[in-house]
């Protein structure tokens, strides 16, 4: 019951950039549907669909913050 190896580099760029590509194409595949999802949410007002992509935006960005500091050890700071 060791310790399993950490990723090397190739490993880490591969994981990296498909968590990016995840992000980019979740947000490409919204933006067609903004009129339709701002209309299911708010019934006529388009805004509710731009406060979907808000939503998700910071749904994303605001993990990466705090897990990010999180995981910097003690002495880099």
């Amino acid at each position: 019951m060791g310790r399993e190896p950490a990723m090397d580099s190739r490993e880490f760029i591969a994981f990296v950039a498909a968590c990016l590509v995840v992000g980019a194409t979740a947000t490409d595949m919204m933006l067609p549907a903004l009129g339709a999802v701002g209309a299911e949410l708010s019934h006529g007002d388009f805004t509710a669909g731009q406060s979907a992509i808000v939503a998700f935006l910071l749904g994303m960005g605001l993990p990466q913050l705090l897990f990010g500091s999180l995981t910097v050890p003690p002495v880099q700071r």
